[in-house]
């Protein structure tokens, strides 16, 4: 079990080494690792103390650590979701305004070749 948690604690520390390093790169935004870094955090905990993940269980009144593991994670990808499918939307608009103004630029340069 203490072989586990070494593994599972280096895996989570070279996750977050991870994240960080895309943050510092500009390949991921900030409002977005805001979510994966907690996340790293909260699975470093879980990892130095396991029987935390069965007490928080107990006092959910879940029966198995599993399923609010499962519950949890489903509840994390739809925050994700929520928040790709806003930032797409905001794209999306932006994408829209340009390709407007674009046309409108291409229609005055035509014009003016015109005159």
């Amino acid at each position: 079990m203490i072989k586990q948690q070494i593994v599972f604690g280096i895996l989570i520390i070279l996750y977050m080494v991870f994240v960080l390093r895309r943050l510092g790169s500009k390949h991921i935004s900030v409002k977005f690792a805001l979510l994966w870094i907690p996340l790293g955090i909260v699975m470093f905990v879980l990892d130095l103390n396991p029987d935390l993940l069965s007490w928080i269980t107990n006092k959910m009144g879940l029966e198995i650590p599993a399923n609010l593991v499962f519950s949890v994670g489903i509840l994390f990808l739809l925050l994700q979701v929520f928040l790709l499918s806003t930032e797409l939307s905001k794209q999306d608009e932006k994408v829209r305004v340009l390709a407007q103004n674009v046309a409108l630029l291409s229609k005055k340069i035509e014009d003016e070749k015109e005159e």
